[in-house]
């Protein structure tokens, strides 16, 4: 796990490349780097299982997320795969099919005639920060969905300079150094330049490192242990 501040990370990256005049634009860089790998692998780090609040009878869908049900008030970058359905009294319980889908307007399930547990879910990704879960029938019954999702994390605020507040998510300090180094070189040197072709060639193979020790192959290890004090 990371134990330094970004800012901190940023300044060693910068003096690693023999300037400190770099803050805001190098910060920036390495914030916007730090979405990315969040958003590209599974990290179990950012890995969250979350019981959804009661779903009423007659729903069609389910939202999560920013603004969603309150059951998650975090974004969400991707659901893992099998999430759990249950009624009320625990003598329902399924596990459901889900797929991701980031385009809002690709709704192909229509569960307006079919009535019942739902057996597979369209997880839609809105533009406001939450996900749209679109069950294949209308539920018959209340029910109550333990999920489990690879959380985005904020981006870290900024002071006046430019810094960054706070710590990183990411496990290796090392590793957002590196990016710091890489990005501070782009600034001198430009895009083409050697020195930060070769940078970003290191950096790559941190993160291959890094997902090799503390990651899983994505769709590997998502199945979740339920509670035995709530699914019996």
């Amino acid at each position: 796990m990371s134990f330094d501040t970004i800012a901190n990370l940023v300044a060693q990256g910068q003096a690693q490349a023999g300037r400190t005049d770099l803050t805001k634009p190098v910060t920036k860089d390495v914030i916007d780097w730090l979405d990315r790998q969040a958003r590209s692998w599974p990290w179990p780090v950012l890995s969250q299982t979350k019981l959804s609040n009661v779903i009423p009878a007659g729903a069609t869908q389910l939202i999560v997320g920013v603004g969603g049900d309150g059951s998650c008030l975090t974004r969400i970058s991707r659901f893992l795969p099998n999430p759990f359905i249950t009624n009320s009294a625990r003598t329902v319980k399924q596990r459901l099919s889900i797929i991701n889908i980031e385009d809002e307007t690709s709704v192909l399930l229509n569960p307006v005639t079919s009535k019942g547990l739902p057996t597979s879910i369209q997880a839609l990704k809105s533009r406001t920060e939450n996900w749209t879960l679109v069950f294949d029938k209308v539920t018959d019954q209340s029910y109550q969905m333990l999920y489990k999702y690879i959380e985005l994390p904020d981006r870290p605020a900024v002071d006046a300079s430019g810094a960054a507040i706070g710590t990183t998510w990411y496990p290796e300090d090392d590793t957002v150094t590196a990016a710091a180094h890489a990005f501070t070189l782009r600034w001198i040197d430009g895009l083409d330049a050697p020195g930060f072709q070769g940078a970003m060639a290191l950096l790559g193979e941190a993160v291959s490192a890094d997902r090799m020790r503390h990651g899983t192959s994505p769709s590997q290890n998502n199945m979740m242990r339920l509670d035995p004090s709530i699914f019996r």
